[in-house]
């Protein structure tokens, strides 16, 4: 395979992307020229004509004045009043709005055609200061146009000017003079009578105009008057002022400016002949006229607000179309207004205003927008735009990670987090000081009359203790006084009961650690009280002395704030005012999130280049209720984006994991102790179980009485204990304590805690009567998955604010999805990255700013259909030949006028992900941006409409794989000698199938396997294996027939044992008999053969030439289920005279080779049985003769006479040979069977060859089929022909599919002039880089120019 030949890439001429050629243009600076002159050359005449055709803005004086009295402005009033007044326009005011109309935005996006400026007046600025501030435009010229002109031709001009008094209108000479229309006329006899075949319509043009001219003559002629400034005197003064003042300084201006954007012009020529050269060098310089904007309005066809998307752009893309099949396009704002998206609001247009710019369309939401985009689209359709402002509310249970996702969402819109917790705490603050501070007026009113009462009180009890004193004694003092003490008044008991209740409550909320705190503070507390009480007790007669004298001295003085009781009660109401939990109004929100709002709305236009004024914020910790959702939307605060987070897999297991790591320390102390309380409560009970059976045992003793219940209740009680579910659950299944939480302990230095003291536990010997300890189970927290949490009592409050906020969001969601402007993104956190979410929010936010695509409807073939009907009335030509083609040819010629898209008639998603060229079908089409694209199945359909930008191309053409050819034809067609030609020429990989087949099996097999390859068995080598067999079985044979028939069967019983010894998996045992016996592959075994030439490195990336593949319509069938599609099939097609003429030659010589080894084996075999004949012969003779001399030898001593001997040893001699010959009767010849001719052989190999070309005819006719359904490309190859032109004629026909292969996707449409004209000036396609030029042409004269 040789290396392919890499090209160099050229970048492209032209911008490839058409968003990225609309964002040039939008960037680009609009043509500006200046038209420069002396008085009277015509410069407002050819500024207007460039202005019209152009699209431009003209600005000179008198059309700027026009334009501001017309519109109102400050300048149009002014003007006015000077007007009413009888005052000329000062200089400075025509100049001031000059300028301001070169900076307008209407010129920031058409550009100008600037004339009469600089002016010969220099009232307000010099014509150097004027000079200068062209200079020093923001918009600089372009183009200057000089109009040159004689003086003495330019005066004559300039005296023969009229004017009309009433309508303004100024005639030229040529225009009112009688003499100068009547030799016009002669002239115009004279030429028609040198040309008589003048059309009608040339004459009846001539006819008008000499009605038009006598009408003037008689009309118009005696009302026209000459201006002062047109008189001859007062015309050359104003030249030569031109001359003295201005050439100068413009020459130098003009001296500055590139020579090819200076363009002077002949001021004798016609202004038409000046108009069409300024046009034509514009046009050569490849300039753009100005882009227009057009108004999509049909009165006949009124649009109401609430028609869907779908069909209103349908509706307006019909309106004022440029051409049939030239449709308004959907731009990528959709139906939002592009005004109200710049400034950071999510406003849908209305129908009635609609327009088309740049080919496709906007709505806006009102009068002003939609003026304002006609001015200059430019600021709101440049990038960033179409871009979502960023009003993102996010929503999410605790530990959700929703303050983490709206950091990563600010920061990728350069936005701001609103921490809805931060900013409502000071209003938190601000509440909770009006709390207090009313808690603390209301507490002193309340303090002081209960002091008073109680001091009144005590007053009473002492006068009454000092009474009873007296009468009683001393040491019932004492007694009254704790008596009076119990008895206190019950409003005050209450009030002391609820502080002890609220902070009990507050501390509930706590902490575990600080409730521990609270406890030990408690436990102080108490030990204080303890003592005060202890004092009191011991020390009465003090305390007595000390109560008296504060009675008294609040007796004579008044109760008032600063009491000490009134303060300690006032603290303690404010301490539990201070505690209670702030509820603000709804309503503070949404003020508190506007003044945010509003701060940040003052810095958002910094965030970045071309950044909205409104939204740029993501709002954290908002309440999820639908009282403070309802108040957002009153206040007009809604967001764009709505994020709710959730964990619904596996009943929210992966939030309740965070929980709980988050909060482990916690929540394992409180299960520790809670287990460590309840072993300690069975602990008690198991002690005083023990302690009753102490007692009972010790009755027992005394008594000596058998105790039966009490052992019963001690066994019960063990069985309860063995089989306890307490224990079970908390004993049995514990872990030990987190190796974390040792060091920790460690560093501390704190005390274990309880549940690691060893409280001994006694058991009763029931034989002794003693109890021995028992020691404690060790305390362990419960065991859970690894990737789970403890399923225990203290994680039941996380659970709850779960379920809490899950409520709250199912009734919230419904008021969200009311609002159709709202997108709400719900996404489940389980298994996510805080990136992953990002992306999915993303998604969510821009999919309203991005191109959609739907699939084919009937709407998009009555539309295609009406299209060719106007392409038909409008061709004649095409008309009638389409009426010439049946209905399936028109079918297809339509379907080939059809605008396809970047992949052309492929399937993108099999191109992305699969890297395969698989033709795609109608029935299964989409359209996206205006385009058709088909698709291999509906599921890649879905898949592409999902997300089309990820199939299509952008800056550049999508990179098309390497070529891939299926060769294929029957068997001696010649395709491998072909095949292994081309793949070298094209340097590409060459896979013959059946080869890679054998390959598979080869390494157990050891040999080729097949019909070509078995060897026919020969009877005769077997007669010879077995001769061998008993050759080697005689003992008396020589030694070399020993070595030959060992060797023989040696080699024999190997071949016998390897062919036992080879064992073929199941897949190889298809594939043998694929080869064998032409049975078919299975699925299975395909797959693993045939899908790496298309995904597998280095074939996917190189291509392939598949030799032999497909070769049934079930493998065809394979490829098409697979997707696994060659770019084109290659038929190499032969007669069955052919292929008999290449494949029976050589089968004969392998004939004619095995029967001349068959008849030297035949040869073989006989002389070896007469070999092995002798030698049976040889060894019985011996045997014989063995026998017969031992049969003299015992008949020696019996014989007497020699003659008598003699004869008897010839009589046994021909015994002995009688017998030989009667074992070894002479073979008779055996009638072989007749060998087969060479005549009868060609016949069966030519019968063979045919059953196989039909046979492979019949299946390569079904590959057609399946190939030709699945719109595989089919080239035809005559392969009777001499293979050097078979192998050229294949090369041809593939040469475009390689040498063009970056434009596969490429499909050109051609156009009229006319249209393409009107498509440049309506800016609904862009222009070339080429302009008017042929790039063809240009591309053959830059390779010639080259060499």
């Amino acid at each position: 395979m040789a290396s392919p030949e890499k090209k160099q890439d050229y970048p492209f001429v032209d911008i490839f992307d058409e968003d990225e050629a609309e964002k040039s243009f939008l960037l680009s600076k609009p043509t500006c020229l200046i038209i420069l002159g002396k008085p009277g050359t015509g410069k407002k005449t050819l500024a207007r004509k460039i202005a019209q055709l152009w699209k431009c803005t003209l600005i000179e004086a008198l059309e700027v004045i026009e334009e501001n009295i017309t519109a109102g402005t400050e300048y149009g009033l002014k003007m006015q009043e000077l007007l009413f007044g009888g005052q000329s326009i000062p200089e400075e005011l025509i100049t001031k709005m000059i300028l301001k109309k070169i900076e307008s935005p209407e010129v920031a996006h058409f550009g100008y055609v600037l004339s009469g400026f600089p002016s010969l007046s220099e009232e307000y600025m010099t014509i150097s200061e004027q000079i200068e501030k062209i200079r020093n435009l923001k918009l600089k010229p372009n183009f200057l146009i000089n109009l040159k002109c004689p003086d003495y031709d330019l005066c004559q001009r300039l005296s023969g000017q009229r004017q009309h008094p009433d309508a303004g209108q100024i005639y030229q000479r040529n225009q009112w003079d009688p003499e100068i229309i009547d030799k016009r006329k002669k002239k115009k006899d004279q030429h028609k009578g040198e040309d008589e075949e003048e059309e009608e319509e040339e004459e009846q043009e001539e006819e008008d105009e000499a009605a038009a001219d006598a009408t003037m003559l008689s009309d118009i002629l005696p009302h026209l008057v000459q201006r002062p400034e047109d008189f001859l005197e007062n015309a050359e003064a104003r030249i030569n002022l031109y001359k003295d003042t201005m050439l100068y300084p413009l020459e130098d201006m003009m001296a500055e400016q590139d020579c090819q954007y200076l363009i002077e012009l002949d001021g004798n020529k016609h202004p038409n002949e000046l108009f069409a050269s300024v046009i034509a060098r514009l046009q050569s310089m490849g300039l753009r006229n100005g882009a227009l904007i057009t108004r999509l309005q049909n009165p006949e066809e009124e649009l109401s607000e609430g028609m869907e998307t779908d069909e209103l752009f349908r509706t307006l893309s019909s309106f004022k179309i440029i051409a049939p099949r030239y449709r308004w396009c959907r731009s990528r704002w959709g139906r939002a207004c592009p005004v109200a998206l710049k400034e950071g609001n999510i406003v849908m247009g209305l129908p009635d205003l609609a327009v088309s710019f740049l080919g496709k369309m906007y709505l806006f939401s009102s009068q002003e927008a939609l003026r304002e985009f006609m001015l200059n689209p430019r600021p709101y359709l440049l990038p960033p735009m179409p871009l979502p402002p960023c009003k993102v509310v996010v929503f999410g249970p605790p530990l959700s990670g929703k303050t983490t996702l709206c950091n990563w969402i600010a920061n990728k819109y350069k936005g701001k987090v609103l921490d809805m917790d931060k900013l409502i705490q000071p209003c938190m603050e601000e509440a909770r000081k009006k709390i207090i501070e009313q808690a603390r007026i209301d507490a002193i009113d309340v303090a002081i009359s209960k002091v008073k009462n109680k001091l009144e009180i005590e007053k009473m009890l002492k006068e009454q203790a000092a009474i009873d004193a007296q009468e009683t004694g001393s040491y019932k003092e004492t007694d009254e006084y704790e008596e009076s003490e119990a008895t206190k008044p019950e409003e005050e008991r209450s009030m002391e009961e609820q502080s002890r209740d609220t902070r009990s409550d507050t501390s509930k909320e706590k902490t575990d650690n600080s409730s521990e705190q609270e406890a030990e503070s408690s436990v102080d507390t108490k030990d204080t009280t303890e003592d005060t009480s202890t004092s009191r007790t011991d020390g009465e007669g003090t305390t007595e002395e000390l109560n008296e004298d504060t009675s008294i001295n609040t007796s004579e003085s008044e109760v008032t704030a600063d009491h000490p009781e009134v303060q300690a009660l006032v603290e303690e109401a404010v301490k539990i005012a201070a505690q209670s939990p702030i509820m603000l109004p709804a309503e503070v929100y949404p003020e508190v999130l506007e003044k945010a709002i509003t701060e940040l709305t003052k810095k958002n236009k910094d965030r970045f280049p071309g950044a909205p004024e409104k939204g740029g914020w993501v709002l954290d910790n908002y309440p999820t209720t639908s009282e403070h959702w309802l108040v957002l939307s009153e206040k007009g605060l809604l967001p764009d984006t709505v994020v709710c987070l959730k964990n619904i897999e596996k009943n929210g297991i992966f939030l309740l994991r965070r929980l709980y790591l988050t909060n482990k320390d916690e929540i394992n102390s409180k299960i520790l102790e809670r287990l460590t309380d309840e072993a300690l409560k069975k602990q008690k009970e198991e002690e005083e179980t023990r302690r009753e059976l102490q007692e009972v045992l010790k009755l027992k003793e005394e008594n000596q009485q058998p105790v039966k219940p009490a052992e019963d209740k001690y066994e019960k009680y063990e069985e309860v204990e063995e089989h306890s579910p307490l224990e079970t659950e908390q004993t049995a299944q514990m872990q030990s304590v987190d190796s974390k939480e040792e060091p920790k302990l460690k560093e501390s230095g704190d005390k274990p805690p309880l549940e690691t003291e060893v409280i001994p536990q006694v058991q009763p010997d029931r034989t002794k009567g003693v109890v021995e300890p028992k020691p404690e189970p060790e305390i362990m927290l419960p065991e859970f998955p690894e990737d789970g949490f403890p399923d225990v009592p203290e994680i039941e409050p996380f659970k709850e604010k779960i379920k809490l906020f899950m409520h709250d969001w199912q009734i919230l969601e419904p008021g969200i999805n009311d609002s159709s402007l709202i997108q709400t993104a719900v996404l489940e956190i389980a298994g996510q990255t805080p990136e992953t979410l990002l992306n999915q929010i993303v998604l969510v936010m821009e999919k309203p700013f991005k191109y959609y695509g739907w699939e084919i409807s009937a709407e998009d073939l009555d539309e295609e259909a009406d299209d060719l009907q106007a392409e038909g009335e409008a061709d004649e030509e095409l008309e009638e030949e389409e009426q010439e083609e049946n209905d399936e040819d028109e079918d297809k010629i339509n379907e080939k006028k059809r605008h396809m898209g970047d992949t052309k008639h492929f399937c993108p998603v099999s191109l992305k992900e699969n890297f395969i060229l698989f033709p795609g079908i109608a029935e299964h089409g989409a359209i996206y941006r205006e385009k058709f694209y088909y698709f291999s199945s509906p599921e890649s359909r879905e898949k592409f409409l999902e997300n089309p930008e990820e199939y299509v191309a952008h800056k550049e053409p999508l990179q098309a794989p390497p070529l891939r050819v299926c060769l294929l034809g029957t068997h001696g067609a010649g395709k491998t000698i072909c095949g292994r030609w081309l793949a070298d020429k094209l340097g590409i990989f060459h896979i013959q199938f059946e080869e890679r087949l054998q390959e598979m099996i080869m390494p157990k097999t050891e040999k080729r396997v097949g019909p070509e390859f078995d060897e026919e068995p020969e009877e005769d080598q077997i007669d010879m294996e077995a001769l061998f067999q008993e050759l080697g079985d005689s003992s008396q044979t020589n030694t070399e027939t020993e070595t030959e028939s060992e060797s023989a069967h040696e080699n024999e019983s190997n071949k016998n044992k390897e062919m036992k010894e080879v064992v073929l998996t199941d897949e190889e045992e298809i594939i043998k008999a694929n080869i064998v016996d032409n049975e078919a592959l299975t699925p299975e075994v395909l797959d693993k053969i045939v899908p790496e030439w298309w995904t597998k490195e280095p074939i996917r990336s190189t291509g392939f030439i598949l030799d032999g593949f497909p070769r049934t319509f079930e493998e065809a069938q394979y490829l098409s289920e697979r997707a696994l599609c060659p770019d084109v099939a290659a038929f190499i097609q032969v007669e069955e005279s052919d292929i008999s003429d290449r494949l029976l030659p050589p089968r004969l010589k392998k004939w004619r080779d095995r029967q001349n080894k068959k008849m030297e084996n035949k040869k073989k075999l006989k002389d070896m049985k007469e070999k092995i004949k002798e030698e049976k012969i040889a060894k019985r003779r011996a045997e014989l003769l063995a026998e017969q001399a031992k049969k003299k030898e015992e008949a020696a001593a019996y014989r007497e006479e020699e003659e008598a001997s003699d004869e008897e040893d010839e009589d046994e001699e021909e015994d002995i040979e009688m017998i030989l010959e009667e074992e070894f009767p002479k073979e008779e010849e055996v009638d072989e069977e007749e060998e087969e001719q060479e005549a009868d052989a060609a016949d069966r190999m030519k019968n063979e060859i045919t059953e196989k070309y039909e046979t492979d005819s019949n299946n390569l006719q079904g590959v057609q089929e399946e190939l030709e359904r699945l719109l595989i490309p089919q080239i035809t190859i005559n392969g009777g022909r001499k293979p050097h032109i078979v192998r050229y004629q294949l090369y041809s026909k593939l040469k475009h599919l390689v040498e063009n292969r970056e434009s596969i996707f490429e499909k050109c449409y051609p156009i009229s002039l006319p249209l393409a004209r009107k498509m440049l000036v309506l800016s609904y396609k862009h222009p070339s880089s080429f302009g008017q030029w042929d790039p063809i042409k240009l591309l053959r004269s830059l390779q010639v120019s080259m060499g």
